[in-house]
């Protein structure tokens, strides 16, 4: 199984579309924090800009339960704004000052959708393996790291 957590209006082929409101074309509501599926289901788990909506003490907690639904050898791809890389681009004239704001406080339209928590490649790296998974890919992309992890057997 192929898991789009937090998946909002970005609708995957080929994932279970997962969010915590009712959306068009979601197949599981269920909050990120605490999936209902069993241990090791999951191939992939697709977390594109959901961390930051979590609060700064429960990303650990929530990182480890989308370990828990990933089987060994299963990737989790992440993306979330990269505080560093928005202060670089908003320096460089790339980046207006009421989009920096958007992007570390959020679109604020919606109750889920305040940004609680920030962070920075390095640092989620360094988290990410300490829970043991291994970096496969990083990249920046418009000021939003993404990463691809992979699950190895212990």
């Amino acid at each position: 199984m192929n898991l789009n957590i937090g998946a909002g209006l970005d609708i995957r082929e080929g994932y279970i579309n997962c969010d915590i409101r009712l959306l068009p074309r979601i197949d599981m509501i269920c909050d990120a924090r605490k999936l209902p599926l069993k241990n090791e289901s999951c191939k992939e788990i697709l977390a594109i800009d959901i961390l930051e909506h979590l609060d700064r003490g429960e990303i650990e907690n929530t990182l480890k339960e989308w370990i828990r639904v990933l089987e060994y050898g299963g990737y989790l791809i992440l993306q979330s704004p990269d505080i560093l890389e928005l202060f670089r681009l908003y320096q460089n004239g790339q980046l207006d000052f009421s989009e920096l704001v958007r992007r570390l406080y959020g679109g604020q339209d919606y109750k889920e959708n305040y940004h609680k928590a920030g962070f920075e490649l390095c640092q989620m790296k360094e988290l990410l393996e300490r829970l043991g998974l291994e970096i496969c890919e990083d990249k920046h992309i418009n000021g939003n790291f993404w990463l691809k992890t992979k699950l190895n057997d212990i």
